[in-house]
């Protein structure tokens, strides 16, 4: 769905009394074509003619969807940022290990059964092999002849290869860093990144408490 079709289905909805049937309707569609398909990152202002940013609007219905026992979980993920990406690598290498046992089944249930206990939206679902294991430690860079300062995304700190691809392929941190050092411009990456996280995944699902405490952090 396109940014002016979720904007022109909310006019129509505004527009609808309550005990429309077409409200009914339009509500329980555009959950799932207007909010839950939405980047939220805001880059339909880009082409956008006047600039409207839609992901802001969607921001705010999904957080206005949020109970309280979600957003409490939401916030102690976000306090706990630096065990949790220490527990999911520990969580993709028991399903690794797991998944040569017992098969990609396994790894299927054992989300299925988290999403069940935490949440749908803030657990992802298992839709096939799950990747690699990042790699334990980072890439080893120079501070003093670094052209530029990298930070690592931590869903790259946390998830590594395709689980088809050899182990022995590089991780994404270590290519970029590989590559700029062969184009003259060396990166460094600070030795104290792990457990930081740029806030993103809160802010795009609506949870302003998290958001806060890890883009403060």
């Amino acid at each position: 769905m396109t940014p002016r079709q979720r904007i022109a289905l909310r006019r129509e909805m505004a527009r609808q009394p309550a005990d429309s049937p077409l409200l009914s309707t339009l509500q329980d569609q555009y959950e799932y074509d207007g909010i839950q398909t939405c980047a939220g990152d805001g880059s339909c202002s880009i082409p956008c003619p006047i600039g409207i940013n839609t992901g802001t609007l969607v921001k705010q219905l999904r957080q206005k969807e949020h109970g309280n026992r979600s957003e409490r979980v939401a916030l102690t993920i976000a306090r706990n940022w630096a065990s949790v990406e220490k527990i999911a690598r520990a969580s993709l290498i028991a399903t690794e290990i797991g998944s040569k046992v017992a098969g990609p089944s396994l790894a299927k249930a054992i989300a299925a059964v988290a999403r069940g206990v935490v949440s749908n939206d803030l657990m992802p679902a298992v839709p096939g092999p799950m990747p690699l294991p990042a790699p334990s430690k980072l890439p080893n860079t120079t501070k003093e002849t670094a052209a530029a300062v990298y930070f690592p995304a931590c869903i790259n700190r946390m998830f590594g290869r395709d689980p088809t691809q050899s182990r022995r392929a590089p991780s994404l941190p270590e290519v970029l860093v590989t590559v700029s050092k062969r184009a003259g411009k060396p990166l460094w990456i600070p030795p104290d990144v792990a457990g930081l996280c740029c806030a993103t995944p809160w802010s795009s699902k609506g949870y302003q408490m998290g958001h806060v405490v890890r883009r403060d952090d």
